[in-house]
């Protein structure tokens, strides 16, 4: 395996944090993908899905060097086209990231959604990734 490649994911920098994700949004537990704090991958995959299912890319922003925005359609059975778009807003800081979800409505009636975030951490030093190697994943927990 050799070094992966960057040229198709979304970044955002906050000295020494850093994040390399899909166009989505989505944190895979592939290649380089991941938050990186002070060269150390914290975390090697954030996946969201809502009621049991992955939102469907819409499109990105570049919200300054160290944000992010990522706009998907939620798939329900409400219309013809998307009824709802959830809003995944990535903003990263010297300690780490924060992750905040929106969703926007384009109909009448009130919804409620299960938001599920699944998390892996690998603690994979730069090096380790760079020379396409993968350290076994250390699941992640989250209290409050």
């Amino acid at each position: 395996m050799g070094q992966p490649y960057l040229n198709n994911l979304v970044s955002a920098v906050s000295t020494p944090a850093m994040s390399l994700s899909g166009r989505g949004g989505q944190i895979r537990a592939r290649g380089a993908e991941g938050l990186y704090v002070q060269d150390l991958r914290a975390l090697s995959r954030l996946e969201v899905t809502v009621d049991g299912a992955e939102p469907v890319p819409l499109g990105y922003e570049l919200c300054g060097g160290a944000s992010n925005q990522f706009d998907s359609a939620l798939q329900t059975d409400e219309g013809d086209g998307p009824a709802f778009v959830f809003h995944r807003r990535r903003t990263l800081g010297p300690a780490g990231m924060v992750e905040r979800f929106t969703v926007e409505s384009y109909v009448a009636a009130a919804r409620n959604f299960r938001v599920e975030l699944t998390m892996e951490c690998d603690l994979a030093a730069i090096a380790t990734v760079k020379a396409g190697l993968r350290p076994a994943g250390h699941a992640a927990m989250a209290t409050g």
